[in-house]
């Protein structure tokens, strides 16, 4: 059943022209030149992720009910699981996507899981009895981080199609964590619809077989920054300055020793070029060996070392990458380091917009750099996506809870769509 549509004004269409249409999950399409949707306050789920995301988010006080609801820790309430928002289902299949949250689904058989980052298995226990779809690595650390039986799991390499129920499914590499994918779904109808979880897009994609041998429908898109604030460079760009600040700082002070600060699953990249590029070997921490044996990069198992005293490089949890933490670490080596260089890899800040304004916070012998490396796409890199692909429906992922947000993102689809860049 349709249901009763409020056209906000910046897109209210001419009753002459335009033909508008719902699908049985409310998304509406307006001419295949724009696609929004009326909202449920129980639609939504906020990003548990990100926590300077949330902590910089201006929801206000008539949502207080809709963030108790939201609340991870609230998974089992009097009224049973919480709705899965409409944005995590598949229409026209039993398919969900990061839909660990909300019990077992009605009508859902197949659960995709697009990466291993907290805010996209939040929910996902040892005792999940649903099939588990997603790539071999995401897998191997379901398995050894939650404890999830082999049986459960469909995995699937890049680029290898497979037929689940009746729909052939493709994985595409989405540029973000390591075992991140993008799911290219084949309908029986020929209907195509790509889920990016979280991406960071590359023009690599536009030359990918699979993604372009067709016009793809519907889009469901990662937009964490769908906003033109937020400007970061290429991450080949970012880490070829990661490189050189390396080079140049031994240069200088031979004894120095480069940490990187990593969370869970991510930023790998980071230290990897230090090390392959410099031939410098690696110690991680217990926890973030254990995440590594299931990511199995051979280039960055070539440099690993189990005793910290031989690797002059070292990666720790994000949270110690401070003055006070590291020059603490520092003393446990005495004079075999007497300085630290250390990196600091976030994803956007707003005196951190182009790596010339990069510059380091110096205290004594410790040196950090926030340097701005996302692996998520930059607006700029959302727009050239969308306008090669044009997707018939674009379905935003992330920051659709806030009703600001969500209307300016709308009018984002629409001028990307129209090629008016008048924001």
């Amino acid at each position: 059943m349709t249901k009763q549509l409020k056209i906000t004004a910046f897109m209210k269409p001419k009753p002459e022209k335009k033909k508008i249409e719902a699908d049985e999950f409310g998304v509406i399409t307006i001419d295949d030149d724009t696609s929004f949707r009326k909202f449920d306050d129980d639609d939504f789920v906020e990003d548990y992720g990100d926590i300077k995301r949330k902590k910089n988010s201006s929801i206000k006080s008539a949502n207080s009910q809709m963030r108790d609801n939201t609340n991870p820790n609230n998974n089992n309430t009097n009224d049973g699981p919480r709705k899965c928002p409409f944005y995590k289902k598949i229409p026209g299949t039993k398919f969900a996507v990061d839909a660990f949250n909300f019990g077992l689904i009605p009508g859902i058989q197949f659960y995709f899981l697009s990466h291993f980052h907290y805010d996209h298995y939040i929910g996902l226990k040892k005792s999940f009895i649903g099939t588990i779809v997603c790539s071999p690595i995401t897998g191997r650390l379901v398995m050894s981080q939650i404890g999830i039986a082999e049986n459960q799991l469909i995995m699937i390499d890049i680029h290898q199609p497979i037929m689940i129920d009746g729909v052939q499914i493709i994985a595409i590499d989405a540029f973000h964590c390591p075992g991140a994918v993008l799911f290219l779904m084949n309908l029986p109808n020929g209907k195509r619809i790509l889920h990016t979880g979280d991406f960071r897009a590359s023009p690599a994609m536009e030359k990918d077989i699979y993604l372009t041998e067709k016009p793809i429908d519907q889009i469901y898109l990662d937009t964490t920054y769908c906003d033109p604030n937020y400007k970061f460079p290429a991450q080949d760009e970012t880490l070829q300055a990661i490189l050189n600040i390396t080079k140049d700082h031994l240069e200088k002070y031979k004894q120095t020793l480069i940490v990187c600060g990593t969370y869970s699953i991510g930023k790998e990249k980071v230290f990897k070029i230090i090390c392959s590029s410099l031939s410098l070997n690696l110690w991680v921490t217990t926890a973030k060996l254990k995440l590594l044996k299931c990511i199995d990069d051979k280039e960055i198992n070539s440099y690993l070392v189990t005793d910290k005293t031989k690797a002059q490089v070292h990666v720790l949890p994000m949270k110690d990458i401070n003055q006070r933490a590291l020059r603490e670490y520092l003393s446990e080596f005495g004079k075999k380091y007497s300085s630290v260089l250390a990196f600091k890899p976030t994803g956007w800040t707003e005196d951190g917009k182009s790596l010339s304004s990069v510059k380091p916070i110096i205290r004594d012998n410790i040196s950090i750099y926030g340097i701005p490396y996302s692996e998520h796409s930059s607006y700029s890199e959302l727009e050239r996506f969308i306008k090669f692909f044009k997707p018939k429906t674009i379905t935003p992922t992330v920051n659709v809870g806030n009703q600001k947000k969500r209307e300016s993102m709308f009018k984002i689809f629409a001028d990307w769509k129209t090629g008016d860049k008048k924001r």
